[in-house]
């Protein structure tokens, strides 16, 4: 197990169903948060229906590639949710971590809208 699924597990990471553009979806381990706006007061707010995801970048343990406008990653939004909710990958965030070196595997930073 890469370090970097130790740490989606870690801080709370769910799973859902990965589908690439034209492909069969499976399901991964995903953290996903609400993107926050702040005004010029300092007051924040979330974005509606627009989130952040982190998601391992492996084919074994997370995905490989990821095509922005068509790829979608399906989850319950909310516990009382009867379906889960797709969202589709619309920016992929440049490059921050790429892992711990040797490791091999760093993480996909995405934007992503209901």
């Amino acid at each position: 197990m890469s370090q970097a699924y130790e740490q989606l597990l870690a801080l709370g990471g769910e799973y859902g169903t990965y589908t690439p553009a034209g492909k069969t979806g499976r399901k991964v381990l995903a953290l996903i948060d609400p993107i926050r706006r702040t005004d010029a007061l300092g007051n924040q707010s979330f974005l509606t229906k627009t989130y952040e995801l982190w998601i391992v970048k492996s084919e074994t343990e997370g995905i490989g590639s990821v095509k922005e406008g068509f790829d979608t990653f399906a989850i319950k939004l909310n516990q009382g949710d009867a379906a889960a909710t797709a969202l589709r990958i619309t920016k992929i965030y440049p490059d921050r971590d790429q892992g711990i070196p040797g490791d091999g595997v760093g993480m996909w930073h995405l934007e992503a809208v209901a």
